[in-house]
């Protein structure tokens, strides 16, 4: 850093802030932005906006079939246009993502990284891109089980039923919800300790970039001496750190590292340590999506 201070050089480009100027973090020799690399830059930008277009259309000529179609393939298309929805929404989260990389974070992205992570706007990016899969993917299954049963049954071109057209709109509409209510899971205050990765506390050098919990506990165990209980929460964290600082600091401004900040692209979180109290849910929704 440019303070005066001095680090052991293993501490350079180790993954974690040890300068107040990040500079042992943040230099050429391993800073970070959140799409590495031109060739990826350019593809995420040619895929996202190809599948908006494309999909864009998609979506219309299908809206447009399921109001003119009578036989079967009403059922058909109703699901077909939730896999065009799913595969419109992954391209809009391209497109995002790189408009975040290009012109609003860019360069900055190393000194900025915690602050995005635990951002509303990084979560939002998480939910809707495993929004999109999950989607595509469950309607990419139901569609292939109902088509077996067609051919199965020999109905490929009957005219459906008000009643049929309803029951398809709402396993549609269950298939949205259902969709759209897992990746919102993490974001529940009330599983904050489960899906939160950490705390950072930008304004006290201690705590300089840090998510990890066992950092916060030395430290405050320094401080408050033993901390005896076998529960330590990032809720009883931030209530000690708050009785730490109060009196030079006042009120203290943890930012939540959220689930889906694991990474800067904010994908969900597929890897999971035997540890981690978040690998329940992560593996339960791999098994429920390899099954599909």
């Amino acid at each position: 850093g440019t303070s005066g201070f001095y680090i052991s050089l293993v501490q350079k480009c180790d993954g974690k802030v040890d300068c107040l100027d990040h500079s042992d973090e943040c230099n050429e020799e391993c800073g970070k932005e959140i799409i590495s690399g031109m060739m990826l830059k350019v593809l995420a930008w040619a895929i996202g906006g190809s599948a908006m277009i494309l999909n864009a259309g998609s979506l219309v000529r299908r809206v447009l079939d399921i109001i003119t179609t009578k036989n079967v393939t009403h059922i058909n298309r109703t699901l077909t246009m939730l896999i065009n929805l799913g595969d419109f929404l992954t391209g809009l989260y391209l497109l995002l993502i790189s408009v975040q990389d290009s012109f609003v974070i860019g360069s900055s992205y190393c000194k900025k990284r915690s602050h995005w992570l635990s951002s509303e706007h990084c979560a939002f990016l998480g939910v809707m891109n495993s929004f999109a899969s999950t989607l595509s993917l469950f309607s990419m299954t139901a569609l292939s089980i109902f088509r077996v049963l067609n051919i199965m049954g020999g109905n490929l071109h009957r005219n459906v039923s008000e009643h049929e057209k309803w029951k398809a709109l709402l396993i549609s509409t269950i298939i949205v919800l259902f969709c759209i209510t897992i990746p919102c899971i993490p974001l529940v205050n009330f599983f904050e300790d489960f899906f939160v990765n950490g705390m950072t506390y930008n304004e006290i050098s201690l705590f300089l970039g840090s998510g990890d919990k066992k950092d916060h506990i030395k430290v405050l165990a320094a401080y408050f001496g033993k901390i005896t209980d076998p529960t330590i929460t990032w809720r009883m964290l931030k209530t000690l750190l708050n009785l730490m600082f109060s009196d030079n600091y006042g009120q203290i401004k943890g930012r939540r590292i959220h689930f889906y900040g694991n990474d800067g692209v904010c994908l969900f979180k597929f890897f999971v340590q035997s540890d981690d109290p978040q690998r329940v849910y992560v593996w339960l929704v791999v098994i429920s999506n390899f099954m599909c």
